[in-house]
């Protein structure tokens, strides 16, 4: 039997199982919840970049933007810095240019979900490889000190 999902909160269930006991809403099978889309989006370069970031963010926004209809492409992203050992390279997520307002103001309400404490004054492009998490000041690509704040970073390798 193929199993079901909850189309809110993505929660998977038996077949059997026809509403989610958290939502209150009708299960749906995984074909049902994540339709292909008939029409493929052209190429990046054609397209408006909403965010770079970790897969898993990027997996995580394109999962809340296909749930408002909008479908995304991402791609890995070149970079000439080295890689950390064992982490992820990062992805880019990228929009039509007519859905990219609405992206962003679903990127932006996602991170404040995962980060309620994060500044009022972060813009929407933060990232935590770029910013502190405590203060939002600016950090170098090897920081393992905030300067802003003073806040110490773990060493990757720890």
């Amino acid at each position: 039997m193929i199993p079901k999902l909850c189309p809110r909160c993505r929660e998977e269930y038996v077949a059997t199982v026809e509403r989610c006991v958290a939502c209150d809403v009708p299960l749906v099978t995984e074909v049902e919840a994540f339709p292909e889309d008939p029409q493929e989006l052209p190429p990046a370069a054609a397209l408006v970049r909403v965010r770079v970031e970790h897969p898993s963010w990027i997996e995580t926004l394109a999962e809340h933007l296909a749930l408002e209809g909008i479908p995304s492409r991402v791609e890995l992203v070149a970079s000439d810095r080295p890689a950390n050992r064992g982490a992820p390279a990062p992805c880019a997520l990228f929009v039509r240019p007519e859905d990219a307002e609405r992206a962003r103001v679903i990127d932006a309400a996602l991170l404040r979900s995962q980060l309620p404490d994060l500044p009022e004054n972060v813009s929407s492009e933060w990232s935590e490889a770029e910013a502190c998490p405590a203060c939002g000041a600016a950090l170098e690509p090897e920081a393992i000190e905030c300067a802003g704040c003073g806040l110490a970073f773990r060493d990757a390798e720890e």
